[in-house]
C-alpha cells in the first residue's frame, strides 16, 4: 500500500545513472516530467511514472533504496576494482583504512585550495612555497597537515571528560622519545590521490589491495587432494565419526601411500593437517551432512527455513540445459565407434576432452536428458532435447541402473539455455519452437540465472569426476605437473554409462537442499501426481521436429534411404499426380521403421516396405547392410528369416560401447547417410513383396542357396516363382546353367555372427 502523499514533500534529486529500488524492485531513471520521474523496471523493462510527492512519501517510509551514480562507467569500474558496491560493504578494518587515507586527502585538497587562493595573482618567484602537486609541495603539505590529523587521532583514543570533550593529553615523561611523523609517504599519497580523483572522488578507490594477497595455487598433489576429499566425505555418514577420527584414518591412508612411494624411490607426499581436513568438511553441503548423520526428517525440521519459492512449481515448467567440458581425459575405445577416424584424428582425440550436455527439470531437480559428444555441437544439444520428450526406460537398462527412468519424459514449457553456439543455432531454436515451447536465453555473464544446471555441473565434478584418475582440472595452472593424459583410466563409453547410473541411482535418490530435504525422485512423483505433465510428441511429430533433414526423389517404389524402400498411400497418389519429384524427409536415427514426408506443408508417415525394422537404429542398419552385402553377392538369395536373424545378431551386441552408443552422438548427419549410401550403392534390402515368392531358408542351419545353382527341391515340385527384378536396383543376376551341365556344388556355410 502506497502511503498518503505529502504535497509539500521535497522532490528527490535522481540522476540517470543512479540506482533506485522501491519495495525491492530495481528501477533506473529514463526520463523526467514536470510532476515526477519516469522509471524503467530493470527486470521486466516496463516503464512506470512516480510523482515527486509520491516518491518523497515512499522515501520517508523507508521503502526507497538509493545508490548515487551506481550505473556510471567510472563508478562501475571502481566497484569492480574494489570488489564492493558500497563503502559499507567493506570489512571494518578496510573501512578504517579508507577513512584514514580520505582524511589526509581531504585536508590536502583544502590546503591546496588555500594555497592557490593565496598565490593566484603572485608571480612564480614570489609564491609561498613550491607547487602543491610537486614532490616538495606534497612533502611540505603532509608535514603541516600531519600534526592536525595526528591530534585528531590522539583525541579519538582519549576518554571523554565531564563536559563531553576528550580529556587533555598527558605530558610526556622525562626521557621518553618524541612522537615522529606517522603519515603516508609522498609516493604513496600521490598514488592514492590520483586513484581517488580518477574514480570521480569515490572512496572505494582507496581500498587496500590486501584482499588480493596470498598464494592461490593448489597446496596438494591431486592424489592427496582426492584422499582428502574422500575422508572429508566420510564425516557425512551415519557412523557420526568425529573430525579427529576422519583425520587419523586419512593420515593412515596417506602413510601407506607414502611407504609405497618411498619404496619406489619417490618423495613422500605431505600429510594435510587436521585443520585442513576440517575446512574441507566445513565446505560440504550442510544439509547433506546433517541428513546423513542425523536423518532426513531431523535435518528437514532443522533447516525448514531454507524452503523458498522455487523458480518453477510444476514439472516441465522450466527445463535448463547446458554443455560442460568434462575435466577428464579418456582412453580410446577398441570398438567400431572410432573405426572411421584416421591415425591423426585418433592422436588428436587422445588430447581432447569430451562435452557432456545435460537437461534438468528445475521444479523436481530430476535429470531428464544426458548426451556426450567430442565437441560442443548442435546435434548433441538436439539429441539431449529429444531425450527430454522420450521414454528412457531402455537407456536406464543399458546403463545397468537399478532405478527407473521410464516415466521421466515430458514436453517442456520453457527451455532455458546460455548463448553458446549449440543453443543459439537455428536448428535447435526451431526444434524448441516446434515442440510448442519457449526458448529463453538469459543475458551472457549471468550464470546465476541458470543456477540449477550450473550447480549440477559442480556436483558432478565433485562427486563423479573426482573418482577417476586423468583429471584435466579447470586449467593448466591448477593441473600443475600432473600427467593427466598418461593417467587416463576409463573410456568415454564406460564413463557415460557410469554417469547415467550416478544420476539415477545416487543423485535422484539423495535428499536435496533445494527441495527441502526431499529427493528428486520423490519430488517427481509428488509434483507429477499433483500437476500432471504435457503429453510428449508422437512418433510423427518427433521425427518432424528432431529427424534428420533429407531430400529424396519419389519413384515407383516409393522413397529409398540406404537400401530401404518406404511407401504410403499418399506417396502413391502424389506419384500419379506429379511423377518423380523431390520431397523433404525427416528420418529418426534411433528408429528407421518409418519416416515423415512433407506433402503440401503437412507431414505424413511412410513405413518401411520390409518388416522388422521398427526400433532399428540407423547405425545398426548400416552394419546390417555391410554384413549382408559382404556375404551375399546375389541379393535374390536373401529371405525374410535371414534378414531377421541378422537384425537379431546385430541387436544382441551387449558390450559397454554398444550400450553407451545410446548416449553418444554418432552417425547423425545427412552427410553421414550420403557417405554410407555411396559405399552401399549396389545393395538393397528386398521388400516383403519380394520375399513372398522366395523359399524361406533356416538361417540357423547356415545353408543359403546362391544364385549360380539351379533349384533343388522335392521330386515333381516346380521351382518357386522369382519376382521380376527392379531395374537398376542391384547387380545383374548370374545366368542359369543349361540342363545337363555340371551338378551344383554344395551351398556354402555362412556364420551370421562372423
Amino acid at each position: 500500500m502506497i502511503p498518503a502523499t505529502d504535497p509539500n514533500g521535497a522532490p528527490l534529486r535522481i540522476g540517470p545513472h543512479d540506482a533506485v529500488s522501491i519495495d525491492g524492485v530495481a528501477f533506473r531513471k529514463v526520463g523526467d516530467s514536470p510532476d515526477g520521474h519516469v522509471f524503467q523496471n530493470t527486470l521486466t523493462g516496463l516503464h512506470e511514472g512516480f510523482g515527486h510527492a509520491q516518491l518523497a512519501a515512499l522515501s520517508m517510509a523507508g521503502r526507497v533504496e538509493f545508490k548515487a551514480n551506481a550505473f556510471g562507467a567510472i563508478s562501475v569500474r571502481t566497484q569492480m576494482t574494489a570488489g564492493a558496491t558500497a563503502f559499507a560493504d567493506l570489512p571494518l578494518d578496510h573501512q578504517k583504512k579508507v577513512a584514514w587515507y580520505l582524511e589526509w586527502i581531504t585536508e590536502f585538497l583544502k590546503w591546496e585550495a588555500a594555497w592557490y587562493a593565496e598565490n593566484a595573482d603572485k608571480p612564480r618567484r614570489e609564491r609561498s612555497g613550491p607547487e602543491p602537486r610537486s614532490n616538495a609541495g606534497i612533502a611540505q603539505a603532509l608535514e603541516k597537515i600531519g600534526q592536525t590529523i595526528q591530534a585528531r587521532a590522539d583525541a579519538r583514543t582519549r576518554p571523554p571528560g565531564k563536559d563531553g570533550e576528550p580529556a587533555q593529553p598527558r605530558k610526556p615523561r622525562a626521557g621518553s622519545p618524541a612522537a615522529g611523523y606517522n603519515g603516508p609517504s609522498v609516493e604513496t599519497f600521490k598514488t592514492h590521490l590520483e586513484n581517488y580523483e580518477a574514480a570521480g572522488r569515490n572512496a572505494l578507490a582507496l581500498r587496500p589491495k590486501t584482499n588480493r594477497c596470498g598464494n592461490r595455487k593448489p597446496r596438494f598433489h591431486p592424489e592427496v587432494e582426492r584422499i582428502l576429499q574422500e575422508y572429508a566425505a566420510q564425516y557425512a555418514a551415519e557412523h557420526k565419526r568425529s573430525k579427529a577420527l576422519c583425520h587419523r584414518k586419512m593420515r593412515a591412508a596417506l602413510n601407506a601411500l607414502n611407504d609405497a612411494r618411498v619404496a619406489d624411490g619417490l618423495a613422500p607426499y605431505p600429510v594435510p593437517s587436521d585443520k585442513t581436513l576440517a575446512r574441507r568438511i566445513d565446505a560440504l553441503d550442510m544439509f547433506l551432512v546433517e541428513a546423513k548423520r542425523l536423518g532426513v526428517d531431523r535435518a528437514t525440521r532443522k533447516h525448514r527455513f531454507i524452503q523458498g519459492q522455487a523458480e518453477a512449481i510444476r514439472p516441465g515448467q522450466r527445463i535448463e540445459m547446458d554443455e560442460w567440458k568434462l575435466d577428464l581425459f579418456f582412453l580410446l575405445s577398441q570398438t567400431d565407434l572410432l573405426a572411421d577416424l584416421s591415425d591423426e584424428q585418433l592422436a588428436d582425440l587422445k588430447k581432447r576432452r569430451w562435452f557432456l550436455c545435460v537437461a534438468i527439470d528445475v521444479a523436481t531437480r530430476c535429470i531428464v536428458g544426458m548426451r556426450v559428444d567430442q565437441t560442443a555441437s548442435v546435434r548433441n544439444a538436439l539429441s539431449t532435447l529429444e531425450m527430454v520428450v522420450s521414454d528412457k526406460a531402455h537407456l536406464a537398462a543399458a546403463a545397468g541402473a537399478l532405478s527407473s527412468w521410464q516415466h521421466m519424459a515430458l514436453r517442456p514449457e520453457d527451455v532455458v539455455t546460455d548463448s553458446g553456439g549449440s543453443f543459439i543455432a537455428e536448428d535447435f531454436h526451431l526444434a524448441v519452437i516446434g515442440l510448442g515451447s519457449t526458448h529463453d536465453i538469459p543475458p551472457a555473464g549471468l550464470p546465476h540465472l541458470r543456477g540449477t544446471i550450473e550447480r549440477l555441473f559442480k556436483t558432478l565434478s565433485l562427486q563423479l569426476v573426482r573418482e577417476f584418475t586423468g583429471q584435466a582440472f579447470s586449467n593448466k595452472v591448477e593441473r600443475g605437473d600432473y600427467p593427466a593424459q598418461e593417467r587416463a583410466s576409463i573410456t568415454v563409453e564406460q564413463f557415460v554409462l557410469l554417469a547415467v547410473r550416478y544420476a539415477l541411482d545416487i543423485y535422484h535418490l539423495t535428499p536435496h537442499a533445494g527441495l527441502g530435504g526431499e529427493t528428486p525422485a520423490d519430488a517427481w512423483t509428488r509434483l507429477t501426481g499433483h500437476y500432471g505433465i504435457l503429453p510428449v510428441p508422437g512418433r510423427n511429430e518427433r521425427r518432424s521436429v528432431f529427424g534428420l533433414r533429407l531430400t529424396r526423389t519419389l519413384g515407383r517404389h516409393g522413397l529409398q534411404i540406404m537400401g530401404l524402400d518406404y511407401r504410403a498411400d499418399v506417396l502413391q497418389v502424389l506419384y500419379l499426380k506429379r511423377g518423380k519429384i523431390q520431397v523433404d524427409i525427416r528420418l529418426d536415427p534411433l528408429d528407421i521403421g518409418a519416416i515423415s514426408v512433407a506433402i503440401d506443408g503437412t507431414w505424413h508417415e511412410a513405413r518401411a516396405a520390409t518388416s522388422g525394422f521398427d526400433g532399428v537404429r540407423l547405425a545398426d542398419h548400416r552394419a546390417l547392410c555391410e554384413m549382408l552385402a559382404k556375404r551375399f553377392a546375389d541379393q535374390a538369395a536373401l529371405t525374410q528369416p535371414i534378414v531377421n536373424e541378422a537384425l537379431r545378431t546385430i541387436g544382441a551386441r551387449a558390450t559397454a560401447a554398444e550400450k553407451a552408443a545410446h548416449f553418444l552422438t554418432r552417425f547423425a548427419e545427412p552427410e553421414d547417410i550420403a557417405r554410407a549410401e555411396r559405399s552401399l550403392r549396389d545393395f538393397t534390402i528386398p521388400t516383403d513383396a519380394d520375399f513372398a515368392g522366395r523359399t524361406a531358408a533356416n538361417p540357423l542351419d547356415g545353408v543359403i542357396p546362391t544364385g549360380g545353382a539351379p533349384y533343388v527341391g522335392p521330386p515333381d515340385t516346380p521351382p518357386p516363382a522369382v519376382p521380376e527384378r527392379r531395374p537398376n536396383r542391384s547387380r545383374p543376376r548370374p545366368a542359369q546353367p543349361d540342363a545337363g551341365s555340371t551338378p551344383p556344388r554344395k551351398p556354402p556355410i555362412v556364420d551370421l555372427e562372423d
